[in-house]
């Protein structure tokens, strides 16, 4: 969580694997960041459980940029991945939109810490 008002959150999304990597800042509801954790956290029920949220904007008429996060099995073994697409706000208004799109490999351990550190804006860590 990077900055935080009555309204909105902004979020920092970061992304990397190896030599490639991507971040990006998005603005959601309070309730997003509570609800973005709940969606996450349990992963995978079944190998046929996929996961999927976007946040943020991919319209360049708004403010932010914009972040696509996929979680799903890669076999019965429970083998698991993220894809994470990411796209930043231009620098300018005529300027290119940079984007990144990553695939690693995670676990439901990691998933899970990750989904529980996921606090509502109104707490104190």
């Amino acid at each position: 969580m990077i900055w935080l008002d009555e309204d909105v959150v902004q979020l920092q999304i970061n992304a990397s694997c190896d030599g490639f990597a991507g971040t990006t800042l998005v603005f959601v509801e309070h309730d997003q960041v509570r609800l973005l954790a709940d969606l996450f956290y349990g992963f995978p029920t079944s190998t046929n459980d996929p996961r999927y949220v976007e946040l943020g904007t991919f319209e360049r008429a708004y403010t932010g940029g914009g972040a696509r996060i996929e979680l799903s099995c890669l076999d019965d073994l429970g083998h698991a991945q993220a894809g994470v697409h990411v796209q930043r706000e231009p620098d300018e208004p005529d300027g290119i939109a940079q984007e990144a799109t990553i695939r690693l490999p995670i676990t439901a351990s990691g998933v899970d810490a990750c989904a529980s550190s996921g606090s509502r804006p109104d707490e104190k860590n």
